[in-house]
């Protein structure tokens, strides 16, 4: 009975890892997205948000898959 806990645990762990890097994959597609159609010298803050929400969607989902 232990090792089908343990066995059932690594699968949900599995499939929630890959929902949570799909939602992240998604999230940084859509931020990717509006960084291309920005304008970095007609709005520099937007544009500059946009490159800190693109590096902490990566880092994010870089830590997720070291879990």
């Amino acid at each position: 009975v232990g090792s089908e806990m343990c066995i059932r645990d690594r699968y949900c762990e599995g499939v929630t890892s890959s929902l949570l890097d799909r939602e992240l994959l998604r999230k940084k597609a859509e931020v990717l997205s509006a960084l291309q159609r920005s304008d970095p010298t007609g709005d520099p803050d937007n544009y500059r948000a946009l490159q800190e929400s693109l590096v902490h969607l990566e880092r994010d989902r870089r830590e997720l898959r070291e879990e």
